[in-house]
């Protein structure tokens, strides 16, 4: 009889690990649909065919390529968020998968982030870039300061850096950035490679968005948990457990891949597109995703005026080279990053199914 109970105990035991395992997923809790959309603001995007097919509406706003590009005038920041309000009036509960074309248009995230409903709220994002985009520039849309324009809404609760790989991590460019969120950890940071840089005449041992800090005579050596020496593995997982519940908007900016995997406008990183949908799957699973939103094409248009060529230090790059080349790389990649989504979501509405049967 003793036996008999304890084999009993064994399989309980079991049973109740392998629905630890399970992902957080709320009973009665219903994924909403991916609604895929297209701001068409350099037709990057609406001349990739392949993805065409799955675009549940396209906004052309090529009219405004100039307004919006980099950095974004009041002219086009009325015109974007016309559209993506008349856009949100379509699809007020639906997620989000927004292609936006070039790199040159991450700040369009700042107005899709503002556009999520209150359900939404509190928000944690993740950011997949090369570059870190927090710099407080004068242009407040700037592609490289919209994290900072996140940041001020005080339903962001956090934004997780992953696999950054450009020089902006040099310790002298923290100077430049939202250093203060960075010590409170409202901002984390795994990048891809370097383990540590030095910001001179900052002194703060505690960096709670950071692995350690070291304060010296001279400045502060943040010391980070990068995604190789940890594993990619490793990361999501952590990734995956903490953010258990929570809402997350993920955003993508292609020039964190290597070339097999993209081609952009800007210089791009190392990490892979399986690195990169392995950690979007895992958090997937436990996490509520409200929106995604992407951009890193190539742009088959170069930048006009000479504030903004000088800007992205293209003033000297007058023609685009291999853009059909380089869209039909970036078409497969969009391919992919729609496919892990809804594969994440059919798996969310078996479990949600099985817990409400059970």
């Amino acid at each position: 009889m003793r036996i008999k109970n304890n084999i009993a105990l064994l399989a309980l035991f079991a049973v109740l690990l392998q629905m630890s395992q399970l992902p957080v997923v709320a009973a009665g809790e219903s994924a909403p649909a991916w609604k895929i959309l297209n701001l068409d603001i350099d037709q990057s995007v609406s001349a990739q065919k392949k993805l065409s097919p799955f675009i549940d509406e396209r906004k052309d706003l090529h009219n405004s390529v100039n307004a919006i590009r980099l950095w974004t005038n009041s002219k086009g920041l009325k015109i974007l968020r016309a559209a993506v309000s008349d856009l949100r009036a379509k699809y007020p509960e639906d997620k989000w998968l927004t292609f936006v074309g070039s790199g040159d248009f991450h700040q369009v995230t700042a107005t899709l982030i503002e556009s999520l409903p209150k359900s939404a709220q509190p928000l944690t994002i993740i950011l997949f870039d090369n570059h870190p985009d927090w710099f407080k520039a004068p242009a407040h849309y700037h592609c490289g300061a919209w994290v900072v324009q996140a940041l001020k809404h005080s339903f962001v609760e956090q934004v997780i850096m992953l696999a950054q790989n450009s020089a902006d991590l040099r310790g002298d460019q923290f100077r430049l950035a939202p250093y203060n969120e960075l010590c409170k950890g409202r901002v984390e940071m795994h990048p891809l490679l370097r383990k540590s840089s030095f910001v001179p005449l900052v002194w703060n041992s505690r960096v709670a968005g950071v692995e350690s800090a070291k304060v010296g005579l001279f400045g502060t050596e943040l010391r980070f948990q990068n995604l190789r020496d940890f594993g990619v593995q490793n990361l999501a997982e952590k990734l995956s457990k903490n953010l258990a519940g929570k809402n997350v908007y993920i955003s993508i900016d292609k020039d964190v891949l290597d070339l097999n995997d993209a081609v952009t406008d800007w210089d791009q990183g190392q990490l892979s597109l399986k690195e990169m949908l392995e950690i979007i799957s895992r958090v997937s699973e436990n996490a509520r995703i409200v929106g995604v939103d992407v951009c890193g094409e190539r742009a088959p248009e170069p930048v006009h005026g000479l504030l903004k060529s000088f800007d992205c230090g293209r003033q000297f790059k007058r023609k685009i080279k291999n853009f059909d080349l380089a869209n039909l790389v970036n078409e497969r990649t969009n391919l992919e990053i729609i496919k892990t989504l809804r594969q994440a979501q059919m798996i969310r509405k078996e479990v949600s199914g099985s817990i409400e049967k059970n």
